[in-house]
């Protein structure tokens, strides 16, 4: 990092050239880099916020399934409960200030992982297997990805 570079977080940088905003994101294979002009970089923000209100809309809690548990016992019988908890770790968060003085507040997908809750089990912990029900993002099911990216307005 630069003298002149402010680490943003999850490993973006930014600096001033004078004519315009360089994000740099290391890599092991190089840095990946993106360069804004002073009015694009300006409205960032604007469209970051416009972008989650579309993306996560409100929804009611009779719109969200039953998931069951995904949790598979060393002999393969499937565990009968369902998800009634789930805890992330190293969510994202983002508070935003639009033009019009007024702050909103985004949640984006965590950088990490979720550790999921059974109805019958908790979190089907015990020796040798204490992350038993621990999903990332992309390997949660459809129904919980509803969940997690929800907001209540």
């Amino acid at each position: 990092m630069s003298e002149h570079e402010t680490y943003l977080g999850d490993g973006l940088y930014a600096s001033w050239d004078g004519w315009q905003v360089r994000l740099r994101a290391p890599r092991e294979g190089g840095d990946h880099e993106v360069f804004l002009e002073d009015g694009y970089a300006r409205d960032v923000p604007r469209v970051s916020q416009r972008i989650a209100d579309k993306e996560r809309q409100p929804m009611t809690d009779d719109q969200i399934e039953v998931e069951p548990c995904p949790f598979v016992y060393a002999k393969g019988k499937k565990c009968p409960g369902h998800i009634v908890r789930i805890d992330a770790f190293n969510r994202h968060l983002t508070w935003c200030r639009a033009d019009d003085g007024k702050w909103s507040f985004a949640v984006g997908e965590p950088r990490s992982h979720y550790h999921l809750y059974c109805s019958e089990k908790g979190n089907h912990a015990g020796y040798g297997r204490e992350d038993a029900v621990k999903r990332y993002y992309q390997d949660l099911p459809p129904t919980l990805r509803k969940v997690v990216t929800r907001f209540d307005p």
